[in-house]
């Protein structure tokens, strides 16, 4: 089975226009808003980045990360016989595509997105600070290495200083994936989203003044293979920076 990559990263938020403004602010992207409730965000490099609004408080705040497929309802149905369960339905976006989003067994949102069309978006800025990495708590990383394996064609390998991580490189130019298992995963409150930075000093610096709150300073990663660190956007939402270099992220 052919790996599937992860096409959009989505967050939701409870004010469209204070996202754009802190976004813009902490990160050299582009973000065209494309209605009263949705933006697009443009890093220069895939995946595709996207802002909801959603004002209804029974919608919980977060980033859910849409793997592309060929059929959404199949892999829906695939997810479920996984143990999955079902959070949005099959869904249609005019002269789009369908979605759906799903719900894997540690309760970790997974969205499915069939383009009605060839999908190859078009981005134009600059690639200093694209979507490179992602981690995902799990309640049993055995069960999770086989679950992504089943469904996403996903090979994960284990990371010899963390032995309850694992990960999968999806190739040059796509987003990675970390499996968190045992006390740090306990620790996380969802997925963490990793932006790439060649300076994370200065970012964690734009971040601040927009209104963001550091987490974990920088620190370097074993063998000196990158940099990284965490912080919450103004809605409390955790995400990660990740120095140019960094094979993964392991640890924070």
């Amino acid at each position: 089975m052919e790996p599937l990559r992860i096409c959009q990263v989505e967050l939701r938020t409870r004010d469209l226009d204070g996202a754009i403004a802190f976004w813009t602010a902490a990160f050299d992207w582009t973000i065209t808003r494309t209605s009263n409730e949705y933006a697009i965000i443009d890093t220069g490099a895939a995946p595709v980045g996207s802002i909801l609004q959603t004002p209804d408080e029974d919608w919980p705040l977060g980033v859910c990360h849409y793997v592309l497929v060929g059929d959404a309802r199949a892999y829906t149905d695939r997810a479920v016989a996984l143990g999955a369960h079902v959070a949005v339905d099959l869904g249609e976006v005019e002269d789009a595509g369908r979605f759906a989003i799903t719900l894997d067994p540690s309760g970790v949102e997974w969205g499915l997105w069939e383009p009605s069309g060839p999908y190859a978006p078009r981005f134009e800025g600059t690639g200093r600070n694209r979507f490179c990495w992602v981690e995902a708590p799990v309640h049993d990383l055995d069960g999770a290495v086989d679950y992504h394996a089943a469904l996403f064609g996903w090979t994960f390998g284990a990371i010899d200083e963390a032995p309850e991580y694992a990960a999968v490189d999806l190739g040059e130019g796509q987003m990675g994936v970390g499996l968190v298992a045992g006390e740090r995963a306990a620790r996380m409150a969802g997925m963490t989203t990793y932006v790439a930075t060649d300076d994370i000093d200065a970012s964690f610096a734009r971040i601040e003044a927009a209104g963001g709150r550091i987490l974990v300073a920088p620190k370097t990663l074993g063998s000196g293979s990158g940099t990284l660190g965490l912080f919450a956007d103004p809605e409390g939402q955790v995400w990660g920076l990740v120095m140019e270099g960094a094979a993964e992220p392991s640890g924070g």
